[in-house]
């Protein structure tokens, strides 16, 4: 019964230093880390977003909300000029967002056959 108990226990420690010693995961040693990298920086203003971002793709933009529809509906105005309609659900407060203060948004890319639309997760108020 000894023998067969630490015969175990030798098997349990010796599986255990191979596997902790050389982690390789599922991919290639040389192969580059993957995950998540954030919000794409490449679609930087409304023309960009409107000519080249795909659907659900999440987008940050510099500028001002310039006017009310109404119903969570809202213009959106870039730095250069260039508008888009954004969404701001009400399951969330915006207080903290005033018409034309100069706000960071980030938000999801609608895009369907007609038209291009923002709904935006999180918008901030640019630190002078």
């Amino acid at each position: 019964m000894k023998k067969l108990l630490t015969l175990g226990i030798g098997s349990l420690v010796l599986l255990t230093s191979v596997a902790l010693a050389n982690p390789q995961g599922f991919g290639p040693a040389n192969a580059q880390v993957q995950g998540f990298n954030g919000p794409s920086q490449a679609n930087t203003t409304v023309a960009l977003v409107k000519q080249n971002a795909y659907d659900e793709q999440i987008v940050v933009l510099k500028g001002r909300l310039v006017q009310y529809y109404g119903d969570n509906w809202y213009v959106f105005k870039d730095e250069k000029g260039n508008q888009i309609d954004v969404e701001l659900d009400d399951d969330r407060p915006w207080y903290n967002i005033k018409k034309d203060q100069l706000i960071t948004i980030v938000a999801e890319v609608d895009r369907d056959y007609q038209r291009v639309t923002l709904d935006v997760k999180d918008a901030q108020p640019v630190a002078r």
